[in-house]
């Protein structure tokens, strides 16, 4: 069987309902290479969400050749078609860093999916995106703050060069950006712990998304972050419930220095939640507490 006719077997294969059988059939594919990338750049201009999905996906996976296929897809005026472009330039890798311009101009696309891909896309590229994504964070548009954030947190500690122009951001009057920016300090690893002072007023934020990824930040960062106990402990009778128990999670998984906040935890073990007494228990019992 030649190529093309094993091509088109395959592309037919895509419409199976088995999902094993639409990954093998990507994978394979993505294995065929540059003589499959014509017949897959159609799909992405088919009309079913499906099929371009796993179009996009195979194409990242054939590389650096679908590049120049996928660069003018960038600006089709179907919005599923320049997220699909995007994920798939993405999943290519720092080879298509040649399309970073490109993907830095959709960040303020009309269509919300058409952003995520392109922040994620740049996210993936990395750090040659970096320069670019930081001078975005200073960008009029709430938007395209909120997502150059969201791209440099993809990218990691990587982008720690970054933090000090996040840390900024934190101030921001947009919840959104506040909350992306939080998202993007937390996947910085170590390198964030700088922020830590920034990232406690942002704890009685008005926004509980806000809050919320604060707690978790702070989770990762354990003893670390004691500095943000005090802060914390008003958590633990926050309105929201996701905050409230996030917190109590938190402070179980800070050690010694959380043992200040004992006597605010035991009152949660009458909570009418279930769940949340149960996690207070838990969080009592790793900081050592015995009833």
């Amino acid at each position: 069987m030649n190529k093309h006719k094993k091509i088109n077997r395959l592309i037919r294969a895509l419409g199976s309902e088995e999902y094993s059988v639409r990954s093998l059939v990507v994978e394979a594919l993505g294995k065929i290479g540059k003589v499959a990338i014509p017949k897959l750049i159609l799909l992405l201009k088919n009309r079913d969400v499906n099929l371009q999905f796993y179009a996009a996906d195979a194409l990242g996976k054939i590389g650096k050749s679908a590049i120049p296929k996928l660069m003018p897809l960038l600006e089709d005026k179907d919005d599923l078609v320049r997220s699909s472009a995007a994920y798939s330039l993405g999943s290519v890798g720092k080879s298509a860093k040649i399309a970073i311009p490109n993907l830095i101009s959709l960040l303020a696309d009309r269509d919300y999916s058409v952003r995520s891909s392109a922040a994620l896309a740049l996210g993936q590229i990395g750090e040659a995106a970096i320069p670019k994504l930081m001078a975005l964070l200073e960008d009029t548009n709430a938007e395209v703050r909120c997502f150059a954030a969201y791209a440099l947190g993809q990218i990691g500690e990587s982008a720690k060069v970054a933090i000090p122009n996040l840390i900024l951001l934190l101030k921001d009057r947009d919840e959104k950006v506040r909350s992306h920016t939080v998202s993007a300090l937390g996947q910085m690893g170590e390198f964030a712990k700088i922020a830590i002072p920034n990232l406690m007023p942002l704890l009685a934020d008005e926004d509980e998304k806000v809050r919320w990824k604060i707690v978790l930040v702070l989770r990762k960062m354990g003893e670390s972050a004691k500095i943000a106990i005090p802060n914390l402990i008003p958590l633990l009778t926050d309105e929201n419930f996701i905050v409230r128990s996030s917190t109590v999670d938190t402070l179980g998984k800070m050690g010694e220095p959380a043992k200040v906040a004992i006597p605010n935890l035991i009152s949660l073990l009458t909570d009418e939640d279930e769940y949340l007494r149960s996690s207070t228990a838990q969080a009592l019992d790793r900081l050592g507490y015995k009833p």
